[in-house]
Parts: structure tokens; sequence; C-alpha cells
């Protein structure tokens, strides 16, 4: 829905490796994510588009926590970005420094 309307429709899917981890960033070239929706887009029931229950982000955070990871919104200079990372088999905690 985000990229609906675009003359240009751009999504980027990125893997990496870090330290015992592995990290997908998800892009697109849409309009972004503003900040007064950034700062709460992880919580249960907040809806932060126009059609759903706002629990997506919220059911992804609890499902990456459970295995050891974490989700987190980047800073592209256009559109939105989301990361995740889990733990690599035999890996550091993703809570870990």
């Amino acid at each position: 829905a985000a990229l609906r309307g675009r003359a240009s429709r751009r999504l980027e899917i990125v893997t990496r490796r870090g330290e015992g981890m592995v990290e997908v960033l998800v892009r697109d070239n849409g309009p972004g994510i503003p900040e007064t929706v950034r700062e709460n887009i992880f919580e249960p029931f907040h809806n932060s588009t126009t059609g759903g229950m706002g629990i997506g982000l919220s059911l992804c955070r609890t499902i990456l926590e459970a295995h050891r990871g974490r989700i987190w919104l980047g800073a592209p200079r256009e559109g939105a970005e989301v990361i995740f990372a889990l733990p690599m088999q035999g890996g550091h905690d993703a809570r870990s420094p």
C-alpha cells in the first residue's frame, strides 16, 4: 500500500552477516514513516496504516525476540526501512553488544 500510486516502485531485501547474527533489511521508496509513528510502531494495536489491525510489527517483534532476535527501523534517505536480526546457529545473543 505504501508504494501505491508511485511512478517507480522499489522494494529491496538485503541480507548481511554480522557477529554471530544475520540481518535482513527490507527497504522501499515509499513516503517513509513519520516521526510521530516511529516511536510506537512496534507496539500492539498501533495502526499506522489505513487497513490493518495494528498487530503485524508487534507480532514480528514477539516472534523475533522469542528466537533471541530483534527488529528496528532504519533511517534511509528515502522511503522506509525495517531491519531484523537473528542469531546464526551457535551465534551470539542479539542483545549482546
